[in-house]
């Protein structure tokens, strides 16, 4: 998927899943060797995983019930825009979220979400007793 903006898109099960792509922390010169053995040879490495562990990334989550606009357009006030600041932060949700509902509940297992949810801070089910 992708829109004419240029932001990574994914679902609500990819966003909360811990080896999704966005989720993962990969090394600059692991990009650089997976874009030259597609024969491209183009250096340019588009921000579908982080170069660092402290790298921000935005991400345009498609099936949350905030996102009501088409992959086409450019009206980001209508789109489902989460934010991680670094590797292991939670997803947040960036503008026009009217709820605070946050994935998982305490308690609750880490599962990757199905779609149709309304969450505005999702945890990826990541195994945190490995962050210092």
């Amino acid at each position: 998927m992708a829109n004419k903006l240029g932001i990574k898109e994914v679902t609500l099960a990819q966003i909360s899943n811990k080896d999704s792509d966005i989720n993962v922390a990969a090394k600059f010169g692991e990009l650089m060797d997976a874009s030259n053995a597609t024969g491209t040879g183009s250096a340019h490495i588009h921000k579908a995983t982080r170069t660092s562990v402290y790298d921000p990334m935005v991400v345009r989550v498609t099936d949350h019930v905030a996102n009501t606009i088409s992959h086409v357009d450019k009206d980001t006030y209508k789109m489902a825009l989460f934010l991680s600041a670094r590797h292991g932060e939670p997803w947040v949700m960036v503008g026009h979220q009217t709820q605070h509902l946050i994935h998982p509940a305490p308690g609750v297992t880490n599962a990757p979400i199905e779609s149709g949810k309304d969450y505005s801070i999702i945890y990826p089910n990541l195994d945190y007793s490995k962050f210092k």
